[in-house]
């Protein structure tokens, strides 16, 4: 945070004033927000960036996050569009470091004065609207919510349907302890079978990244309790439990 700060107080005072500066590449915010999602291990020292990924102190490649916010910013393209990563970099944190040297670009400064950004500031919580008593059937992909008549009926909920362009690559899926969901995908609306539908995850965290959506063009969520007791009238408890963090744009 005395870096992040030291490197604000020296942008806002020393370069906004200086009429020779005709562009700002925000690789220092870049690098605050990918903080936000990997922690505090992208220096080597605390202060310098890590040389590459999983060597020395540094557990990731920050010369890539910070690369890709001067590359961003110099030509205007937009980082969605970027394929390229080195190969120490895997495909979850190459999404993470898109997302955050392009919220960077967008937004120059993360001010918090006591902490690193959170994932909420830099990231836009996506709206799910649950549906009780009801789990996504892969045979009507439509109109996908058929209310169970079994003894299962009460322990599920269910989301809307989304596209790649609600839940762009690098956003971010959490899933509280004790809670599973079902990543359901469908290909233009296509019926699934046992074989084909999405096994459940209780991951706490993914990153969403191109291997995520694959083939699918669209994809929903029904989400229980591990234990599946019953849910009835527990609607606030599963908003609180699942989440979508899409990066800001």
């Amino acid at each position: 945070m005395t870096m992040y700060n030291a490197i604000v107080n020296a942008t806002e005072t020393a370069i906004f004033s200086n009429p020779d500066v005709d562009m700002i590449a925000p690789t220092g915010t870049a690098i605050q927000n990918a903080r936000a999602v990997l922690g505090d291990e992208l220096t080597r020292d605390g202060f310098h960036l890590a040389y590459e990924g999983n060597m020395g102190t540094g557990k990731y490649n920050a010369r890539y996050i910070a690369a890709l916010a001067f590359f961003g910013k110099l030509s205007g393209i937009d980082l969605d569009n970027v394929t390229y990563a080195p190969n120490n970099v895997d495909t979850q944190t190459q999404a993470i470091a898109i997302a955050a040297a392009q919220s960077a670009i967008d937004t120059m400064f993360n001010k918090n004065s006591s902490n690193p950004p959170s994932v909420e500031d830099t990231y836009e919580l996506l709206t799910i609207n649950w549906t009780a008593s009801a789990e996504y059937n892969s045979a009507f992909p439509i109109n996908p919510m058929v209310a169970k008549t079994g003894d299962s009926y009460n322990k599920y909920f269910a989301s809307q349907i989304f596209t790649k362009a609600d839940i762009p690559i690098g956003s971010i899926i959490e899933i509280s302890e004790g809670w599973t969901y079902r990543p359901e995908g469908w290909i233009d609306g296509a019926a699934n079978n046992s074989t084909t539908r999405p096994t459940e995850v209780s991951t706490t965290r993914i990153v969403v990244d191109e291997s995520w959506w694959g083939e699918w063009t669209t994809r929903a969520f029904n989400i229980r309790k591990i234990d599946d007791s019953d849910l009835t009238g527990l609607e606030s408890e599963v908003k609180l439990a699942f989440k979508i963090y899409i990066p800001n744009k």
